[in-house]
């Protein structure tokens, strides 16, 4: 009889303590992801803004006669190598989305339905994210809208910075 006590306090000693570990588990990783999440939106936000508003200055010289005149084609190829994301440039007039790293072209109507929603609030000035283009880069990632600028200050074009995901996925293994 005494044993018996002793056993089936240890059992509900050892289920108390899996219950925890797994519920604290489970917190640590949801509270994990969504802090590693948000870090890198925020570290995407500032790159997209800093690009953008380098955009617009190259813009705004083009408009006084200095400058690129083909266009923002060489820069982008060079911010697609560095920038550690796949740029692209959304046209609010032409409906079409320049890509630099496949040096294609997109129509709104190949986007996903909430994708275009970003790039509405991007061409009313807003700084916006989403997880929406998954399905058109094959791959889960955040994507990042900033406003282009010109010289009277209306929104021209909006960039879109897209970066995978992926390694958030490796570090909760």
């Amino acid at each position: 009889m005494k044993y018996k006590m002793t056993y089936r306090l240890m059992g509900y000693f050892s289920a108390a303590l899996l219950s925890f570990s797994v519920i604290a588990g489970v917190l640590f990783w949801s509270l994990f992801t969504w802090h590693t999440a948000g870090l890198h939106e925020k570290q995407l936000k500032a790159r997209a803004v800093s690009i953008a508003e380098t955009l617009s200055q190259l813009s705004r010289q083009k408009n006084r006669g200095r400058g690129m005149s083909g266009g923002y084609g060489a820069y982008l190829r060079f911010l697609d190598d560095i920038a550690m994301s796949e740029v692209w440039l959304a046209d609010e007039n032409a409906r079409t989305i320049q890509t630099c790293r496949k040096h294609t072209s997109l129509s709104y109507g190949e986007l996903p339905p909430g994708a275009e929603d970003l790039i509405k609030q991007v061409f009313e000035g807003n700084v916006v994210s989403n997880r929406e283009f998954t399905p058109v880069l094959d791959a889960p990632s955040i994507t990042v809208g900033a406003p282009i600028y010109d010289t009277e200050g209306t929104v021209t074009q909006a960039l879109l910075l897209h970066s995978p995901v992926t390694g958030i996925n490796s570090a909760q293994r």
